[in-house]
């Protein structure tokens, strides 16, 4: 479910999507969530190499060769699929086929995701437990042995950190130091609902573009206005807002990574 929440929501870096063959992918609509039998998403809306919009179905699977393995190649259910998504690359001999032996573009998600996989099992743990009332998180930590609730917190606080060291020294190494200070402070600004249009945003507009005078927030904002929650946030944190303010950090301050 983990690899199908991150399809859903959006959540890696779509601006150089490639197809196995070598295609350019613009990704649409993601599709509806199908959680019954049959593909993963449906209806989604895909472009390959700026050809014309297709409409059709999504499928997950870690590796390309599990749609053979479960038996999807030749089931009618998967007969529309448009586009094969998978984790990890495909062995050189191994290409998604349909039910008549024609080629279906097999995507690989492991480049482009934002985080590595340990991060984003958090962040959805996190999720799950703020979905929760507060009580009942206390009650779990109180059903813990003191010197043991001591040692898990210690011990989860510094895998923790490892991991958003490591995270932040792999952005740092593929966009530099400037925009991966300018990704992350907007995706923080994101807060829990919205880090992924933040994200997005913040890789269609470079730092530069932030501390220019005529830049207008209410376009970025509309570009993605599907994307947005504003149910559940705080009117401090409504994404437009948090937009303007970092607009209006970065005209006062366009060099402000530097002074970290």
């Amino acid at each position: 479910m983990l690899f199908q929440k991150i399809w859903a929501e959006g959540a890696f870096d779509q601006t150089q999507l490639t197809t196995t063959d070598g295609q350019s992918v613009q990704i649409r609509n993601v599709g509806r969530w199908n959680k019954l039998a049959g593909p993963d998403f449906m209806q989604a809306r895909i472009r390959f190499d700026e050809g014309r919009e297709l409409i059709g179905d999504v499928e997950l699977h870690l590796r390309a060769e599990d749609r053979v393995a479960h038996g999807h190649a030749q089931d009618s259910a998967y007969s529309d699929v448009k586009l094969h998504v998978v984790l990890f690359p495909p062995r050189a001999n191994v290409m998604t086929r349909d039910g008549e032996g024609g080629a279906i573009p097999t995507l690989v998600l492991l480049p482009w995701l934002h985080h590595d996989l340990q991060e984003y099992a958090a962040e959805a743990a996190v999720e799950v437990m703020a979905n929760h009332p507060e009580t009942w998180i206390l009650e779990k930590l109180c059903e813990m042995p003191r010197d043991e609730l001591r040692a898990h917190l210690d011990g989860f606080a510094k895998k923790r950190w490892e991991q958003k060291v490591h995270f932040a020294g792999l952005r740092i190494a593929k966009v530099g130091w400037q925009e991966a200070c300018h990704q992350t402070a907007m995706e923080i600004l994101g807060f829990r609902y919205n880090r992924v249009p933040m994200l997005q945003a913040a890789m269609r507009y470079d730092l530069a573009s932030w501390s220019e005078a005529d830049f207008q927030v209410e376009a970025v904002f509309d570009e993605s206005e599907s994307k947005w929650r504003a149910s559940g946030v705080r009117p401090g944190n409504h994404p437009h807002r948090r937009l303007a303010q970092y607009r209006d950090w970065v005209q006062a301050r366009p060099d402000w990574p530097d002074l970290l």
